[in-house]
Parts: C-alpha cells; sequence; structure tokens
C-alpha cells in the first residue's frame, strides 16, 4: 500500500515538475513570438503554431496574445483543422491548463464556434481575473501536423455576481416602492 501512494506522488511530482520546466521555458522564450493584442469581447482571433517540418521544438504558437482585464474573462482555445490537435496554454509564463483530448475522426473544417462544442476537436476554457495577461500555447501533438497548423482563440467577459445581485436587489426595491405607492393612494 505504501508503494502504491509513494508511485503516486511520484508521479504528481514528475507532472509538476514537467509542468514548472515548460512554463519556465516559455517564460524565458517567450519574446521569440509575435505579440498580437487580442480585443477582449471581440470574437474569435485566428493563430498559427508550427508543425515538425518547420524544425520547431516545442511547438509553440507563433503569437502571444496580450491584453488587459478590467473584469474577470473567460479565455477559450479551440482547434478547428486536423482533429488530434491539443494544446498546453500558459497565462503571463505560467501553465493554465490542457485542452481536451479530443476523439479525432474526420476534419470538417468547422467554424470555430462548431468545433468548440465538438468532441473531435481539442478546446477548453479558463477563467482570468483582473489586470495584464500574456497567452501563449504549445501544440502538444506535434507529430498531427507536419506542417503546423491554426486554430482560434477568444476572451470573453463575465458579469460579476455581485452587480447582478446589485441590479436585482435596486428592481426589487423599486417594485416594493411602487407597490407601497400604489396602495398608499
Amino acid at each position: 500500500m505504501s508503494h502504491y501512494v509513494s508511485n503516486i506522488s511520484e508521479k504528481k511530482m514528475k507532472k509538476i515538475s514537467k509542468i514548472m520546466f515548460v512554463s519556465m521555458v516559455v517564460f524565458l522564450f517567450l519574446p521569440g513570438a509575435k505579440a498580437v493584442p487580442l480585443t477582449v469581447d471581440g470574437g474569435w482571433t485566428y493563430f498559427q503554431f508550427p508543425g515538425a517540418q518547420n524544425g520547431s521544438d516545442p511547438y509553440y504558437w507563433f503569437s502571444n496574445f496580450e491584453f488587459d482585464l478590467t473584469q474577470n474573462a473567460i479565455v477559450t482555445v479551440t482547434d478547428v483543422y486536423a482533429t488530434t490537435d491539443q494544446f498546453e496554454v500558459y497565462d503571463n509564463g505560467f501553465y493554465k491548463f490542457t485542452t481536451s483530448d479530443p476523439e479525432g475522426g474526420p476534419d470538417y473544417g468547422l467554424s470555430p464556434d462548431e468545433a468548440s462544442l465538438s468532441p473531435y476537436y481539442s478546446h477548453g476554457s479558463f477563467l482570468l481575473e483582473p489586470g495584464h495577461h500574456d497567452i501563449i500555447g504549445t501544440n502538444i501533438r506535434h507529430l498531427s501536423t507536419d506542417f503546423g497548423g491554426g486554430a482560434y482563440i477568444r476572451v470573453d467577459t463575465v458579469s460579476e455576481p455581485a452587480t447582478l445581485l446589485l441590479m436585482l436587489s435596486g428592481i426589487l426595491l423599486f417594485l416594493l416602492t411602487y407597490r407601497t405607492n400604489t396602495l398608499s393612494t
């Protein structure tokens, strides 16, 4: 039993070490990518990544995306061409998430909206807090695309629960005041 527990810990430590190493490499070599401003709430933005024939390893996206947030937002990444690509995504040089493990299947050439809902294509999202962000990723299934490929990213703000609660409180107060005034007259 204790041998099994130590194996789990060792596996976790290897994964954590790999993530930290890749994060460090991304952070150190980030200036090589072309910084692209990303419009928050601007819809899908296309990007490309290299393949084995490009002689690039690791297979970092050709662009990193910079933007500032004043409220929480969700970043979504989806593949749209080869159904076997999968990505690791980083923010400010730190690992954030890995897109879904795609089922694979026919390459339909779907729109980003369709591909982000399809189990055949790799996709994923994560929540960002307010502040400056610099997003970049790497294709971790690089053998699926010898000459590279393309995918999409988008950033959409999310309304804060406190704002919604404040609005509902205001509506309720208005209705109570209106009802009281109507009953008084």
